[in-house]
């Protein structure tokens, strides 16, 4: 089983209400490791509802170190933050 915990930033703060942040569990299939970005945008999407999936689409994973790319791999035991898009004046 894969485990990626991921913190919530923002408008995804309106979406849970547990905490600001939370544990996704993956049955892996052996053939690789890790996880795409996309696999864990839709495991958030199921996660958090309907309301957040747009948002979700819209928004970014990231490291602590970077913005991680669509085509990236996460490895089990990551730990992820959602950033949802900001704009300013």
């Amino acid at each position: 089983m894969t485990e990626i915990q991921v913190r919530l930033f923002g408008a995804f703060k309106n979406f849970s209400s547990d905490s600001p942040s939370m544990t996704l569990d993956f049955q892996e299939p052996k053939a690789r490791e890790g996880l795409s970005v996309s696999e864990i945008k839709a495991a958030l999407s199921l996660k958090l509802g309907p309301d957040a999936q747009a948002l979700i689409q819209e928004s970014v994973l990231a490291t602590e170190d970077r913005v991680l790319l669509p085509e990236d791999w996460i490895p089990s035991g990551s730990k992820l933050a959602i950033l949802p898009p900001v704009c300013g004046g």
